[in-house]
């Protein structure tokens, strides 16, 4: 696949650390390949061995040349000559054995891996980076059915490679308020998962469960250090604005993600309703960067989710969902903030012989333990009536009325190791809309 573009622009900075009209003839380009070869070779009636060679290639060029018109000079901060290269190589082998339809089905992949990855770049001055990783990769999946139930575990290991960016040894000040800096130390990161799943009915009567667990080893985290003053970094000899940003790259420890849902679904055949029922559990332990610390952090989340969706005739249809939890989140500081939320929903159909109606219904409440200010109660009410046209009834004429409650206001908040990320909106306020359907059908296949 090749792509390119022009990617000029112009614009004036007259911020209190530079004053200056920059504009920039740019040009990106970009060609990608992928390439699969598999051979399947038979081993037994129900087992196969694969072999499989698979590369990925990509060459991109960005070119920008930007002109200080307030200097009548070249500004190289902002200029760009830029060409990256990635060749990404995989080598593996897979066992499968499959026993028929409603029997058991096993399968292992074992891959060997090769990222090699080359940047250039011209300015502010020249220099190339370089890098070359080998690893191994592995997943396995088992699965074993009858008709009445089903019970699988699921894993496997990889690792994920930085960008190329993220190992540099200078300073990149392209924006001065969001300088970023490498970390030629960086090791990749691994990533390990197992789950399991049973599921099973029992007349009208579905049961469900699944655990997933993942272990991030040496996960890579991003450290901000955000400088409230004029401040020099003697490491990259550069001095850095006030209310600038430093990002810099570094390897964390191991964190897990671990996930638990068990559920169950009835057929009410009398109402001609589903009903459903479950519950989850959700723990994490991310690490966050601040400054020049790593900081851990435990998040909690159980939760109960509940809906009913009903067709008691082709006329009258209703749906609806409930969903009640806890948030939790705890910074190695001490630190704590506690979330309790609910969600409402309902919907509901009502055909009259040529008269259509539809009501929605939506509530969201959260309860925070930080301040009074960050409680929500946000209610979204539409409406909606029109009839059907013509003698097949292939159209439609509605009128809609969108937030008549004009009580529309959503809020989430998310606990850092370094602050609190808090925000309200609203996405519009009350409106109306009249519309016109029309269905056409020619008979023709």
């Amino acid at each position: 696949m090749y792509t390119s573009g022009d990617t000029d622009s112009f614009r004036e900075d007259n911020t209190a650390v530079s004053d200056k009209v920059i504009t920039a003839d740019g040009d990106q380009r970009q060609f990608s390949t992928d390439t699969d070869i598999t051979y399947i070779h038979k081993v037994s009636k129900n087992g196969s061995v694969d072999l499989m060679y698979r590369v990925n290639y990509e060459d991109s060029k960005n070119d920008i040349y930007a002109y200080n018109l307030l200097l009548e000079e070249q500004d190289l901060t902002e200029s760009r000559y830029e060409t990256i290269n990635n060749l990404k190589q995989s080598i593996g082998v897979k066992y499968s054995y499959n026993s028929g339809p409603g029997g058991n089905m096993f399968f292992v992949n074992l891959h060997g891996n090769r990222t090699d990855m080359r940047d250039q770049d011209r300015y502010p001055q020249q220099e190339s980076r370089h890098r070359k990783f080998d690893y191994l990769s592995a997943n396995f999946h088992f699965n074993k059915r009858s008709s009445a139930s089903g019970f699988s575990i699921r894993g496997g290991y990889t690792r994920t490679t930085p960008n190329l960016e993220m190992f540099a040894d200078k300073l990149n000040v392209s924006d001065v308020f969001n300088l970023r800096g490498g970390n030629p130390d960086l090791k990749l990161a691994g990533r390990g998962t197992f789950g399991a799943n049973y599921n099973t009915r029992k007349g009208e009567r579905y049961w469900n469960a699944d655990l997933t667990a993942t272990l991030n080893d040496q996960q890579i985290v991003s450290r901000r250090n955000y400088f409230s003053e004029q401040t020099y970094l003697p490491e990259y000899d550069y001095t850095a604005p006030k209310g600038s940003t430093l990002i810099t790259y570094a390897n964390a420890g191991t964190s897990v993600d671990v996930s638990l849902n068990a559920g169950m679904e009835s057929y009410i055949v009398p109402l001609r309703s589903k009903f459903g029922i479950s519950m989850s559990y959700n723990y994490s332990n991310p690490q966050t960067g601040i400054e020049q610390s790593v900081v851990r952090m435990q998040i909690h989340n159980p939760s109960l989710k509940a809906n009913l969706a009903s067709n008691f005739s082709e006329k009258f249809k209703f749906l609806a969902n409930g969903e009640t939890g806890v948030k939790n989140y705890t910074v190695e500081s001490g630190e704590w903030e506690n979330m309790v939320y609910g969600l409402l929903s309902a919907q509901v159909r009502w055909d009259i012989g040529w008269l259509t109606s539809n009501a929605e219904y939506r509530l969201d409440i959260s309860r925070n333990s930080a301040s009074a200010a960050f409680n929500q109660d946000s209610h979204l009410l539409n409406l909606s009536v029109g009839c059907f046209l013509f003698k097949n009834r292939n159209g439609r004429l509605m009128f809609s009325a969108y937030d008549v409650l004009d009580r529309n206001e959503r809020y989430t908040s998310q606990l850092y190791a370094d602050h609190v990320y808090s925000r309200w909106s609203r996405a519009y306020s009350s409106y109306f809309l009249v519309s016109f359907q029309l269905g056409i059908n020619t008979g023709k296949t």
